[in-house]
C-alpha cells in the first residue's frame, strides 16, 4: 500500500526541518523540546531519530526513557497516521505500550519502524469488514555505531469513522 496524495503531503511536511519543529511546537513540545528529527518514510519504514543533548539526557548521562518512548511513539504514529490519510475518517489510539531497554543510550538514537504491511493489512480489514482493528508495532532503536538501545511495542487500535 502506498501513500494518498494527502499522505504524501502530510510526509512531505515531516521531512521538512522547519514545519516538523513548528508542527512539534505546536501540538507535541516535548518532541520539539528534546530535538527530534523525521530521518526517513516511507510506507515501509520510519526513522526518527532524538539527538544526545542537555534537553533529552537524564542525570545518568544517557538519554532519558521518556524521550526514547516519545521518539518510539512517533516512529509507529506517524507511518500509520500518513497511511491513514486520504482514506477517510480514522481514529487511531496507542492502548498498549511496552518497551526493554538493552544498553544505556549515550550518543543519539534512531528509533526505526519496518511495519508498513501490518499497517497495510489492519486498514484493508478495517475497511472490508467496518470492524475496529489492532496493530502490534515494534520500533527498534539504535546508536550510530548500531548498539541496540531498546525495543519498543506499541499496540494501536484504528477504527474508520462512519
Amino acid at each position: 500500500m502506498t501513500f494518498t496524495k494527502e499522505g504524501d503531503r502530510y510526509v512531505k511536511e515531516l521531512m521538512n526541518p522547519f514545519k516538523f519543529r513548528l508542527g512539534m511546537f505546536k501540538k507535541l513540545p516535548s518532541i520539539f523540546f528534546w530535538g527530534a528529527k523525521v530521518k526517513s518514510i516511507t510506507s515501509e519504514r520510519c526513522e526518527i531519530y532524538v539527538p544526545y543533548r542537555w534537553s533529552s539526557k537524564n542525570p545518568f548521562k544517557s538519554i532519558y526513557f521518556a524521550a526514547q518512548c516519545g521518539v518510539g511513539e512517533i516512529s509507529t504514529g506517524f507511518m500509520l497516521d500518513a497511511m491513514l490519510r486520504g482514506r477517510g475518517s480514522w481514529s487511531m489510539l496507542v492502548i498498549d505500550f511496552n518497551a526493554k531497554f538493552t544498553k544505556k543510550a549515550i550518543s543519539g538514537v534512531t528509533y526505526t519502524c519496518e511495519d508498513g504491511a501490518k499497517i497495510a493489512t489492519a486498514i484493508n480489514d478495517a475497511e472490508r469488514t467496518g470492524k475496529p482493528q489492532i496493530i502490534v508495532m515494534e520500533t527498534i532503536g539504535t546508536m550510530s555505531d548500531g548498539v541496540i538501545v531498546g525495543k519498543l511495542e506499541l499496540t494501536w487500535s484504528i477504527k474508520k469513522r462512519t
